[in-house]
């Protein structure tokens, strides 16, 4: 057991091990890639979806009214519910014919 304590306390008076530079670089490649990743969702793909089938008849009645729907959406009140559930009802149940 004393063997284990002082090896334990030989590494922390040595301090953290020379990071090899493979390692570095890997590193700094997997963040750039992950940086690149979120910006194509941001700029490219993110965009792209508001075009499809599903999201575009909301994301045009939210600019049509002018809504910040981000805004509402991340503060918690129970009036969101109800307007969630409103654009919802009203998107799905639009009246067709006279």
């Amino acid at each position: 057991m004393a063997c284990a304590d002082t090896q334990t306390l030989a590494l922390r008076r040595s301090g953290p091990l020379p990071e090899h530079p493979r390692t570095k670089a890997r590193a700094w490649t997997v963040l750039l890639l992950w940086v690149l990743g979120l910006m194509l969702f941001m700029f490219v793909l993110g965009p792209r979806g508001l075009e499809t089938e599903t999201l575009k008849p909301m994301a045009d009645f939210i600019e049509e009214r002018q809504i910040r729907a981000n805004a509402y959406y991340y503060t918690e009140v129970p009036e969101f519910s109800v307007a969630e559930t409103s654009i919802r009802d009203s998107m799905r149940f639009t009246p067709t014919g006279p």
